[in-house]
């Protein structure tokens, strides 16, 4: 993602320049529009590089249906951890790492050492 030029409302911006609260313009592919969203959380390494950028209106259901067809296997953070999300990921045989929620009577199974 580094080097990766942005537009926002006032034109385009380096991607690394982004702070959450920010508007930029995106496209949403099922109205086949473009869409102003602000930046909710922007996740860093420790070279301060941008490796993920999450936007408000990007539901879990709106990136797991964005999922390549072959994936196998998909990690992600306890806000995936859903009997439904679990149920829909199996129904495609594609293998969940996802930490269990805190508050979660049935802790089912995740081997982060595996990935």
């Amino acid at each position: 993602m580094a080097d990766t030029s942005v537009l926002t409302l006032t034109g385009a911006r380096a991607i690394e320049a982004l702070r959450p609260g920010d508007l930029v313009i995106c496209r949403d592919e099922t109205r086949q529009m473009s869409v102003v969203k602000p930046v909710v959380r922007l996740i860093r390494n420790h070279h301060q590089k941008i490796l993920s950028l999450t936007l408000r209106g990007s539901s879990r259901d709106e990136l797991l249906a964005d999922l390549p067809d072959k994936i196998e296997e998909i990690i992600g953070d306890r806000g995936y951890d859903s009997n439904r999300i679990r149920l829909w990921l199996a129904e495609r045989t594609i293998t969940a790492c996802i930490p269990p929620k805190k508050n979660r009577k049935s802790k089912p199974p995740y081997d982060w050492a595996s990935v």
